[in-house]
């Protein structure tokens, strides 16, 4: 990914510590978001074992600023924790709304669960 980032002029941070130690770390690495978000206009939040397939397409051309939030698509029914969020009141409101979830339960599918309930919450 940091060759990807590298080619593309793209600002890359590796994260492996839990910021929220008192949570999963699917959760808690939400909190990376309010960290990055002011230096950039999306930040793309993806899981390890996430890598590009096509080094030459670039991630500008799947953004649209009409949108807040930008979920991937796997294509297989099966969720996934990869998305954009722009740097936008909306976005970091969504942001804000998966980590309010998560301080309501001990689990719940971690991420996944919170970024399906807050997405179509608002549908």
């Amino acid at each position: 990914m940091n060759c990807y980032c590298a080619l593309h002029g793209y600002g890359y941070h590796l994260e492996y510590m839990n910021p929220l130690p008192q949570r999963h770390l699917f959760q808690g690495r939400l909190q990376y978001f309010f960290k990055y978000l002011p230096s950039y206009q999306w930040v793309l939040m993806i899981d390890a074992d996430v890598v590009p397939l096509n080094y030459f397409q670039s991630l500008a051309d799947l953004l649209d600023d009409s949108y807040d939030v930008i979920v991937t698509d796997r294509d297989n029914g099966e969720v996934q924790s990869s998305y954009f969020v722009r740097s936008s009141p909306a976005g970091e409101g969504f942001v804000r709304q998966q980590l309010a979830l998560s301080d309501t339960k001990a689990h719940a599918n971690y991420d996944n669960g919170d970024l399906l309930q807050v997405g179509l919450s608002a549908t």
